[in-house]
């Protein structure tokens, strides 16, 4: 099913509840469904088709949720573009998704002013005079729409990750995907629509998109969307919308814990914080539920996996402040391996976390030699006691060669047993010879045709923490770095 219906029905069922808000807007859910078909509508008399790519390069705002779902009910797939992106970025991402329109803002309509990309046909610009006018093009058009017929496993959106390390790479989001993900997350952290979110990581990214401004919006929650980072005004924001419950990156955590002025503010509301993206130390953890008096549960996924791959959960017995948490359960399987035979892992070594699920995406757009071939599900098996995880960081290094160059470096570079090639869900052919001890070693090429296992998204993920539960059985998606703890665990086993 289309997701955006999911708009429709809450309009249907919580018309005149807030469903968004930035600092100069704030809609309804009858009022967001209503500018969601009028986008949907204006976009259908520019002449876009289902199936049609349509570029947003937007802040966090009111606007980005309307302009995103509003082409989702055209049937069109939309295309967040990473604003930290230059002009050389942003014109490869628009000619990499095909992109035939863009929705911008008046500030950043020079980015686009004399871009030649084929096939860009129009400029849509939220407060600005130049090429189409959001504002006309909403008050223009009519207020109903019939949501395009998509099934779960048809394309949604696109997502372009890693422009840090390499060339943005456009990651496929199904409708399952987000359906999926929304409703674990609001399983997870225990969300529903009596909560008041507050979205503060950007909207283009993962983290804003799939972690915070879809499961709310499919929770019928309230959602505050911060359009740049400020530690005292999102304390403002907290205590003025009387938030319940947000999900950010740690450092803004620290930021939070850091803010000396944070006790001027009435922060009594704040029931969960959630966190994800980098360690933190558990002391700090505790002085933030101190601080805050509310729990802090961190989370671990990728841009791969639509956000989601271990969690905490709110109602969790055993919770270990510093670990990521057990897997989502319902949505995503994981196993710990050796990646070159699938035997497990003894306590304390290092080896692979395999993961896979409805939240797994499908491949990259227009990149076939990297799609997963839908993310086998057949192969090997393991039965563990995953009580949880804690992220340890990339398995890989950076490796600069001169002004904006960077080549990647994974640390491991044998060519993978034939028995495991077929179940990763994405390869890539390795480039090895330079370290970050040698980084004057010239690169060599693997002659063999060796691959690494998730390619530029190839972490040093998580180590086994130990927390008490049952025995899970999880099977082999793809791969991720990971540590094992003092868990239970028991023998791997292959079917």
């Amino acid at each position: 099913m289309n997701v955006a219906n999911h708009i429709d029905l809450a309009a249907r069922d919580v018309s005149e509840e807030t469903a968004i808000v930035d600092p100069q807007r704030s809609l309804t859910y009858e009022d967001l469904a209503e500018e969601t078909d009028a986008v949907a509508n204006a976009l259908a008399e520019l002449g876009i088709e289902a199936g049609d790519r349509i570029a947003l390069y937007l802040p966090n705002s009111v606007a980005f949720v309307t302009t995103y779902f509003g082409a989702v009910k055209r049937g069109a797939i939309p295309v967040p573009i990473n604003m930290r992106l230059q002009q050389e970025g942003i014109e490869y991402v628009l000619g990499g998704a095909g992109a035939r329109a863009i929705v911008t803002t008046g500030q950043f309509k020079d980015h686009f002013a004399n871009t030649t990309v084929d096939g860009l046909e129009h400029l849509v610009v939220v407060d600005g005079n130049e090429g189409h006018q959001y504002s006309s093009l909403v008050e223009a058009a009519d207020t109903e729409y019939r949501v395009y017929p998509r099934k779960g496993d048809e394309l949604l959106g696109l997502m372009y990750t890693s422009g840090t390390t390499g060339r943005p790479k456009g990651v496929k989001r199904t409708h399952r995907n987000m359906g999926t993900n929304s409703h674990a997350m609001n399983l997870c952290m225990g969300w529903s629509r009596h909560d008041i979110g507050l979205t503060v990581n950007p909207c283009f990214h993962v983290s804003g998109l799939n972690v915070t401004l879809a499961p709310l919006l499919l929770a019928r929650a309230e959602n505050y969307f911060m359009p740049a980072w400020d530690p005292e005004d999102a304390l403002a924001v907290i205590e003025k919308r009387a938030v319940t419950t947000t999900f950010c990156i740690m450092t803004i955590a620290i930021d939070l814990l850091n803010c000396e002025s944070a006790g001027d503010y009435d922060t009594s509301s704040l029931r969960t914080f959630g966190a994800g993206g980098s360690p933190m130390p558990s002391d700090r953890i505790e002085a933030f539920e101190r601080k805050f008096d509310c729990v802090l549960l961190e989370g671990y996924g990728m841009t791969e996996t639509t956000a989601n791959g271990a969690i905490n959960r709110f109602d969790q017995d055993g919770r270990k402040p510093g670990s990521v948490g057990p897997p989502a359960k319902g949505v995503i399987d994981l196993r710990i391996e050796e990646p070159e035979t699938g035997a497990r892992v003894d306590e304390g070594g290092r080896s692979e976390l395999l993961w896979r699920g409805d939240v797994v995406t499908t491949g990259y757009y227009n990149m076939a030699r990297k799609e997963s071939g839908g993310v086998r599900r057949a192969g090997g098996r393991a039965v563990a006691a995953l009580g949880g995880y804690r992220a340890l960081g990339r398995g890989r290094t950076l490796v600069r060669r001169g002004p904006g160059r960077r080549r990647d470096h994974l640390e491991r570079g044998e060519r993978l047993p034939e028995w495991r090639r077929g179940r990763t869900l994405r390869d890539r052919r390795y480039t090895g010879g330079r370290s970050a001890r040698n980084p004057a070693r010239p690169p060599r090429r693997d002659g063999n045709g060796g691959r690494c296992p998730f390619g530029r998204e190839y972490y040093r993920g998580v180590d086994r923490a130990g927390l008490s539960g049952p025995p899970r059985r999880v099977r082999t998606l793809a791969a991720d770095r990971v540590h094992r703890g003092d868990a239970e665990d028991l023998d791997a086993e292959d079917q």
